[in-house]
């Protein structure tokens, strides 16, 4: 809720700074719903691992600390007034400070006190095998995150091979760049830790990597009609993660543009740290969350003659697939040519998202630790500790749904290639990207079915 007042509500009138202060005295009730879930899902037995709620904890202190006055909620109003040219932008901040001191810290006092009752009856234990019914869980959650029916164990060994497939290629590039010491993941984690690589973590090198995204994003922009029969007109903007939610965000994210195009579609990056963007990472995360990625996607799914149902009932499976797949077709664009480090970049992060088959299954299948998960993803990845420890609790709170990239990528792929198969030369790749991804998010078994019946109509 901080996060969509802050960055996202358009504040353009008198009326829209209004509503703002109408949501921050909803704050309150909002919370109390959250905290009556919990009470709720407590009675079934349903408890969040100890180090969830500790996380939880911490992020909610961060949030409730400053004085009011100086609370993002506060300032974030007042900056919004000043830029639509409201009059006394600074009363609209004052007013939010005293809507921050009388509804937001109560409402977060009342939490921190349900989560700390929580806390005493929580246990270690990662997976959701510890919950009441949670191994058909887990299955139930396999089916809605990759629309199949997979057993964890074929996702497990599907996730190992992957794995070995994606660090022999990587190997290959550290070769041919010298790089020759060491398992794959010892020689990542010495070349991410190498100063020509990092970006100072200050407030100017924090600049120059929003710069130097910005910079990736207008890069591939002529090249999108080469390969998509549909370009959008929304635009999309970086931003930084808000330090207060830094704790608890992932690496990157995106959220969707509005219906009118009055607001951007938003490619998140999480800067608590800069050493875990080593520059030649950052190339992926951009192809990914912007495009040909997640903005392309979302923004030809929000035309106005696509399915508003597929976009509603989004298919994590095709949508995360789909930004897989689009790191992928970066490559066979020629955005990483002359680029070896920019390329390892990118088999870096396929190769994250196959360890997520073997970590995800790990935990919630194979009764691994967080610690345990934590270990193979270090050791195997050479990735910051930070980052692995933040992704890890992603997949322990939200079960399955990190094993729709690989699956996904896998399955769109595979539907390319039969079309290439019958179709040869025929293919316009650009018809078949807008086919792709002409129903928004729609589940990988009608995308698989509308694919054959498109390739049968250019035969």
């Amino acid at each position: 809720m901080p996060k969509l007042l802050a960055s996202q509500q358009m504040v353009l009138s008198a009326q829209d700074a209004e509503d703002y202060l109408a949501r921050l005295d909803a704050y309150g009730a909002a919370v109390d719903q959250v905290i009556a879930t919990i009470e709720h899902d407590r009675a079934l037995g349903v408890v969040p691992p100890d180090f969830i709620i500790e996380r939880a904890q911490a992020s909610l202190a961060g949030r409730s600390a400053a004085d009011p006055a100086d609370n993002a909620l506060a300032t974030a109003l007042g900056e919004k007034a000043r830029a639509a040219g409201l009059d006394a932008p600074g009363d609209w901040a004052a007013r939010a400070a005293e809507k921050v001191r009388e509804v937001v810290y109560p409402a977060n006092a009342r939490l921190a006190a349900a989560l700390d009752e929580l806390r005493a009856e929580a246990a270690s234990d990662a997976g959701i095998w510890r919950l009441p019914q949670g191994e058909a869980l887990y299955r139930a959650m396999i089916l809605h995150m990759t629309d199949t029916t997979l057993e964890p164990e074929a996702i497990h060994e599907l996730g190992l091979s992957e794995v070995a497939r994606i660090t022999a290629e990587m190997d290959a590039i550290l070769r041919a760049e010298g790089y020759v010491e060491g398992s794959v993941g010892e020689r990542i984690a010495a070349l991410g830790a190498e100063p020509r690589f990092l970006y100072p973590n200050d407030a100017g090198g924090k600049a120059r990597l929003l710069s130097d995204l910005n910079a990736q994003i207008d890069e591939i922009a002529p090249l999108l009609p080469r390969w998509f029969g549909t370009v959008p007109e929304q635009t999309v903007v970086v931003r930084a993660v808000p330090p207060e939610a830094e704790g608890s965000s992932t690496g990157g994210a995106y959220t969707v543009p509005s219906l009118d195009g009055s607001r951007p579609g938003t490619y998140w990056i999480n800067l608590r740290d800069t050493a875990i963007w080593p520059s030649y990472k950052l190339k992926t995360l951009t192809y990914h969350e912007a495009n040909p990625g997640h903005h392309l996607q979302f923004a030809v799914g929000l035309r106005e003659d696509a399915s508003l149902m597929s976009n509603v009932l989004f298919s994590n499976a095709f949508g995360e697939g789909w930004g897989l797949y689009a790191e992928a077709l970066a490559h066979e664009m020629g955005l990483y040519a002359n680029d070896p480090f920019g390329d390892l970049g990118r088999l870096q992060d396929e190769h994250w998202r196959a360890m997520r088959l073997v970590v995800d299954t790990g935990l919630h299948a194979e009764r691994w630790t967080r610690e345990q998960a934590i270990d193979y993803m270090v050791k195997t990845s050479g990735a910051h500790p930070d980052d692995v420890r933040a992704e890890v609790e992603r997949y322990v709170v939200w079960p399955g749904q990190a094993l729709g990239y690989k699956i996904g990528m896998l399955e769109i792929q595979r539907v390319r290639r039969e079309a290439e198969s019958a179709l040869g030369q025929r293919l316009d790749i650009r018809a078949f990207h807008d086919e792709v991804l002409r129903d928004g998010g729609a589940p990988l078994q009608l995308l698989e079915a509308r694919i054959r019946r498109w390739v049968e109509s250019q035969q």
